[in-house]
């Protein structure tokens, strides 16, 4: 790797390189303590160019799709590579008592039978729940052996693949 060449002496506020490169650190001279610390990484709305070459896509993605970049620096939205996890909702909160729930698309809220059921991971208040004595699902139904308690955060991922 070639040695940093910083300029001396350095200004107040002053930036290496100059101008920024992407792909390559960038750098502001501290004159309060006295030391050259990176610059964050940061990306502009509406088509600027940012210090490291990225350019924000104008428009906004679609349901299941990833933020990615190509050779050149550019970011575009493109389908989550195959396969990838998705996120599933409930509908209904948890009230103590109740064990039956619908699965949903958060996105759509639509109900969302995940297939096959072996490729769901539910998850409550953080901890990992055993499909075989925890719960159960049936289509689009997840069926709890005890009703969580109120207030029990629920996550639950799939693993889908994308058109």
């Amino acid at each position: 790797m070639p040695a940093l060449n910083f300029p001396y002496p350095p200004t107040p506020g002053q930036l290496y390189p100059t101008p920024a490169t992407s792909g390559v650190t960038q750098y502001v001279w501290d004159s309060t303590v006295g030391v050259w610390n990176t610059v964050a990484t940061f990306m502009k709305l509406n088509n600027q160019n940012a210090y490291n070459g990225y350019v924000w896509p104008t428009t906004q993605g679609l349901d299941k799709q990833q933020l990615t970049t190509d050779a050149t620096g550019a970011l575009y939205w493109a389908n989550a590579a195959d396969p990838t996890f998705f996120a599933l909702g409930l509908q209904g909160a948890f009230d103590g008592v109740v064990t039956s729930f619908t699965l949903i698309d958060p996105f759509t809220t639509n109900a969302y039978t995940p297939a096959p059921t072996s490729n769901l991971e539910v998850f409550l208040g953080g901890v990992a729940q055993d499909p075989i004595t925890a719960y159960t699902v049936v289509g689009n139904v997840i069926n709890f052996t005890q009703a969580p308690l109120t207030g029990t955060a629920f996550f639950a991922f799939t693993v889908i693949q994308t058109p």
